[in-house]
């Protein structure tokens, strides 16, 4: 940080990594907002008592960081062209972790200014607004309606109305609450109640003076929100958590998917429009129509997925002939987008509703976005139309994607802007794809050990099943192999009947996962797991509430005489940002290697530009970094604390003993066995001492 430089750091969750970058990021913020404020009063005091105080202080007068009027006074103000110390944002993929983040702060001696940015579903208090569907919509609605009815709630004296109208907001349209303290979400929310203001705006006027902000990694890789939460990263230092999948947010944070029923939800929202608006909405629906053309009689190169029950086409386009099919459209699309936006922030900041729906306009403004960055830098793009089919082989959706190729495109935006971006996660490896695919020079790189000591873990591969031996290679010819389904079925149940309280079962796919339980219901394999173990399977598609109730459900089965066992997806809902420590997974198996689908025409464009684009990091070894990431994330879910303990077992006779492409934690821990008897062996002695030790 303070030789703004970039760092790579990957350290095993339960290492206090998160704890170690707060305190020292914090430390240093203190340190250097000491020496400012020393400085400004220095220079006070020489403008005071010295007619050369017309003058501008050049940078090098400045000792790490800049200056802004705010911090001088008034006789001296606009002398200044720099800013303040350096905003530290404090960034990970979700808000449960953030919290988590908060706590670990909580935890020092620092009391920074913060604040913590979230969406209004973690944030809305309003008893209406809060259960809608249409959240982000009804909020503009309420927080701009006059208030015509009777209904009213009385806090500290004043009557407030929460029915027709947004109490919280319209009584209150800029809070500041006051607090030395470190906060959490549900403490401001708590406040809001009290107080009668509300969070979701209060949080974002915090984040205008805190020193340090918390916030989901897309507010700031999405151009779009990182302006429309005004985040200025100007001499800031960023810190990613959890940024394992930082390539994958950068890439969809500046491409677009639009369905083909977007024409009919524009030509709705033009019916509310104002007068002077509508006619912006007739240059939209022009650009749409000709998508729609594009969707109706595609003519790129086809190819197609007929292994789901649904197939698919789809038509393919170069970065230069989807710039040859909108290069007319896009400055009129720039130029509706732009009014229709400018007009709409017009009209609320004078307290009129306009019944524009948010999540399309947003659609709009990331379609003007995505073909502008298309325009841009075509040969790191490519287009796709797609057409799905029914069984009667009849189209029932068409969409297209602008869809970019090169995540640097995104990240480079960000890091020309911050003074230092820190990457960090329990599962980077293999790291040097992530310096090749971001394009950004880490100076400063780690792979750490774990903090638990050797005798805590036992981490190896099991190469054959139980009793005849069979080679466990998870590759895709095998899937359907009834002696491949068969043995791994058997592995799993005696690592089952050795496990204590939870376990861990990660597979490549939902459509394998099924044809394992459908192929054990068969040879009544699934009765012996049943009898050893309660079995949840994550499901396909869930809601989050719905999903939180099943992992309670699965973390009271573990306290159960016999436990329970989850099989679960890679890179799915159980893979990351739930806590799975002590009892909750004392094994976690991970079964073949999750290489992303060949059939996917993004991951097939990705392989191909690698090739041509990427020297240090050809399609192959971007293939197979994509697959070892995901199991390195899977495999951390079994230690989470120093006093953690647990098996980590690799069933697939790929894997190997030093291979590179695992965390450095776990690769210094692995150990191949030529039979799955010497394992189980071993995993027997294992068990039983570690128990004996807890007990």
């Amino acid at each position: 940080m303070k030789n703004s430089e970039n760092a790579l750091l990957e350290s095993p969750t339960g290492t206090g990594k998160s704890l170690a970058l707060l305190v020292g990021a914090v430390g240093w913020q203190e340190e250097e907002t000491r020496i400012f404020n020393a400085w400004i009063n220095q220079k006070k005091n020489q403008n005071s008592s010295s007619q050369s105080s017309q003058r501008s202080f050049s940078d090098s007068q400045v000792p790490n960081f800049r200056i802004s009027a705010s911090d001088l006074s008034a006789s001296a103000q606009g002398l200044y062209l720099v800013r303040s110390p350096p905003i530290i944002y404090f960034a990970s993929r979700t808000v449960n972790q953030l919290r988590q983040a908060v706590q670990q702060l909580k935890l020092t001696k620092y009391r920074p200014k913060m604040s913590i940015l979230a969406s209004r579903k973690h944030y809305c208090i309003h008893p209406i607004v809060s259960a809608s569907e249409e959240l982000n919509d009804d909020c503009r609605k309420y927080k701009n309606a006059k208030c015509k009815c009777s209904k009213a709630v009385k806090v500290d004296g004043i009557v407030h109305c929460s029915g027709c109208h947004c109490a919280f907001f319209v009584d209150n349209p800029n809070p500041v609450p006051q607090t030395e303290e470190i906060w959490d979400l549900e403490d401001l929310n708590t406040d809001g109640n009290k107080k009668m203001f509300c969070p979701y705006y209060a949080a974002r006027n915090l984040a205008k003076v805190a020193q340090i902000v918390f916030l989901p990694y897309n507010y700031i890789f999405n151009p779009l929100i990182q302006s429309a939460i005004r985040i200025d990263l100007s001499n800031a230092v960023v810190i990613i958590d959890e940024a394992h999948n930082i390539e994958e947010v950068c890439i969809e944070s500046i491409s677009e998917n639009i369905l083909d029923n977007i024409k009919e939800d524009l030509l709705v929202d033009q019916k509310y429009a104002p007068d002077d608006i509508s006619p912006m909405y007739d240059i939209v629906i022009i650009t749409v129509d000709l998508l729609l053309k594009i969707l109706e009689r595609p003519t790129g190169k086809r190819s197609g997925n007929l292994e789901d029950h649904t197939p698919t086409f789809t038509y393919t386009y170069s970065g230069e002939e989807a710039v040859e099919i909108f290069k007319h459209v896009i400055p009129d699309l720039q130029n509706a987008v732009s009014r229709i936006s400018s007009h709409i922030i017009t009209l609320e900041e004078r307290e009129k509703f306009v019944k524009i729906s948010e999540y399309l306009f947003g659609q709009l403004e990331k379609l003007e976005l995505s073909l502008c960055m298309l325009s841009e830098n075509p040969s790191k793009y490519s287009f796709f139309v797609t057409h799905t089919l029914n069984r009667q082989n009849k189209i029932v959706l068409r969409k297209f994607k602008i869809h970019c190729l090169d995540p640097s495109l995104c990240f480079t935006q960000v890091s020309e802007q911050a003074r230092s971006i820190i990457l960090t996660s329990g599962t980077l490896a293999p790291m040097q794809s992530i310096k090749h695919e971001l394009g950004v020079d880490f100076k400063i790189t780690l792979e750490a050990s774990h903090v638990v000591k050797k005798e805590q873990l036992w981490v190896g591969v099991i190469p054959f099943t139980p009793d005849t031996p069979i080679e466990l290679k998870g590759v895709f010819g095998n899937r359907k192999n009834t002696a491949y389904l068969d043995g791994l079925g058997k592995a799993i149940l005696r690592i089952m009947q050795l496990t204590p309280d939870g376990m861990l079962v990660f597979l490549p796919s939902y459509t394998f996962m099924n044809d394992l339980v459908d192929r054990w219901k068969v040879t009544g394999l699934y009765d012996g797991l049943e009898e050893c173990k309660k079995l949840y399977f994550e499901p396909r598609k869930i809601g989050n509430v719905e999903f939180s109730g099943m992992v309670k459900r699965y973390q009271g089965d573990v306290e159960s005489r016999c436990g329970a066992a989850f099989f679960c997806i890679y890179r799915g809902k159980m893979s990351e940002g739930i806590d799975f420590a002590g009892r909750l997974a004392r094994t976690v198996v991970a079964v073949g290697i999750p290489y992303p689908s060949y059939t996917d025409i993004c991951v097939a464009k990705k392989r191909e530009y690698n090739d041509l684009h990427n020297p240090f990091l050809k399609g192959l070894q971007w293939y197979e970094t994509q697959a070892f990431r995901a199991v390195n994330q899977a495999i951390g879910r079994c230690i989470r604390n120093a006093k953690d303990w647990g098996a980590m077992i690799l069933l697939d006779s790929r894997f190997g003993e030093g291979d590179t492409r695992i965390s450095k934690w776990l690769r210094e821990q692995i150990k191949g066995y030529d039979s799955f008897e010497l394992a189980e062996n071993s995993m027997i002695e294992f068990f039983e001492r570690k128990l004996m030790n807890d007990n």
